[in-house]
C-alpha cells in the first residue's frame, strides 16, 4: 500500500512498488533499514523514501526473511536521480 510518513512538518505519501510478491515477511523491517541507510546517505526524504520502497519490493521478490534477501544484491539496479 505504500508509506506516510511524517517528518519536521511535512508529510510524504510514497506509493508500494508493484511487485509479484511471493513472501513479505521481514519486508517492513527491510524498508526500515533502507531508511535508515538512506537518512544516513543524506538523501533527500521522497528519495530516501523511494528507495527503501524499492529495496522492501525487492526481498518481497523470494520466500524467507533472511534468505529472501541474500538475493537483493543479485538483483540491485537502483539509481536514485
Amino acid at each position: 500500500k505504500g508509506s506516510i510518513t511524517y517528518d519536521r512538518g511535512e508529510i510524504f505519501k510514497t506509493p508500494a512498488y508493484r511487485v509479484n510478491a511471493v513472501d513479505t515477511t521481514g519486508a517492513g523491517d527491510v524498508f526500515h533499514g533502507a531508511l535508515i541507510y538512506a537518512i544516513e546517505k543524506r538523501y533527500k526524504m521522497t528519495k530516501a523514501l523511494a528507495f527503501a520502497s524499492r529495496i522492501a519490493a525487492l526481498k518481497c521478490l523470494d520466500y524467507g526473511g533472511r534468505r529472501g534477501l541474500s538475493n537483493i544484491k543479485n538483483k540491485i539496479r537502483i539509481k536514485i536521480v
